[in-house]
């Protein structure tokens, strides 16, 4: 029986599997042995397994929100257990997971089940991120969500970026991928998500401002610089399905004032001030989208950010 990881998130993929996403690496769906030692290990966890085996049915939607009920699953064959099998040790799976973290509908590498040669299994996963995920699915805060067959195969192009990278050279580059994993640990139900972000952004693009050149401000690098990156990423962020019409430097100026606010300890009205920016959630997936799409040009030309940074 070969290793695996349980991608924790629930999935609903229409392409043809497995895939190889990095060589003797395949992502595919779970086996009836695999899903029967990932049931017993979310029992330990205390995490129900309902919606790997059951679809979402939106029944109503009200001003308090969306009312949701499951319909199980009749088959095995179609529960939505995902897994990443592969062969040896699990010398490759820390940065595929930081791979899997850049894709449009990021995926998560929870659990990792190693079999012995004497028989028998362990796991291990992180304990902080893997209780956050759950609890914000508990919560409502997570989404089935729909990677495209082009999306996974992506994570093989950005193994390779992040394999490739000089870590001594580009200390900056690295800690920002780490910084970006690591934020699996702030929940999403607090503003300091959005802070996170806000921070490795900066750490990707601005410097120290000169105390006597009044427009050399961390808000407007990042507002001038993120506009001109906006051009040249993977894809182009859609800033009206966030934020309507509103112009590109006022979004900026209005974030700004808002990670502001948050770090000043106010309060935060979506009625007035704050109003274009609609939600907390809101802010911080596009934020993530940014993010997300910074790093990986970052890992793509490196030189170019290190001189952007400076500029």
């Amino acid at each position: 029986m070969d290793n695996f990881c349980f991608i924790i998130n629930v999935l609903d993929i229409d392409s043809k599997l497995p895939i190889e996403i990095i060589p003797n690496h395949w992502f595919r769906k779970a086996t009836s042995k695999e899903i029967k030692i990932i049931k017993e290990q979310l029992e330990r966890l205390n995490v129900p397994n309902y919606p790997y085996e059951s679809n979402i049915i939106q029944e109503k939607k009200t001003n308090a929100g969306a009312s949701w009920s499951y319909e199980p699953i009749k088959s095995q064959k179609d529960f939505k257990y995902y897994v990443i099998s592969f062969k040896g040790t699990n010398e490759h799976i820390n940065k595929l997971e930081l791979a899997a973290n850049l894709i449009e509908h990021d995926i998560n590498i929870g659990i990792q089940f190693l079999h012995f040669k004497s028989g028998g299994h362990g796991s291990s996963y992180n304990p902080y991120i893997l209780s956050n995920l759950f609890s914000d699915r508990i919560m409502g805060r997570t989404k089935v969500k729909s990677p495209t067959l082009q999306e996974l195969l992506e994570i093989s192009n950005n193994y390779k970026l992040i394999d490739n990278l000089d870590t001594n050279h580009y200390t900056n580059i690295i800690k920002a991928v780490n910084d970006f994993h690591q934020t699996k640990m702030i929940p999403e139900r607090t503003e300091l998500k959005a802070l996170s972000y806000f921070s490795i952004i900066e750490s990707l693009l601005t410097h120290k401002p000169k105390p006597t050149d009044t427009i050399d401000s961390i808000s407007r690098q990042i507002k001038t610089k993120m506009f001109l990156l906006n051009k040249r990423f993977q894809r182009k962020i859609n800033y009206p399905s966030y934020f309507g019409q509103t112009p590109h430097e006022k979004v900026w100026n209005t974030l700004y004032d808002y990670r502001s606010s948050i770090a000043h300890g106010a309060n935060i009205d979506f009625n007035s001030t704050f109003k274009i920016l609609t939600s907390h959630a809101n802010i911080q997936n596009f934020l993530r989208d940014n993010l997300k799409l910074l790093i990986l040009y970052s890992l793509d030309d490196p030189d170019f950010l290190t001189d952007l940074k400076n500029c």
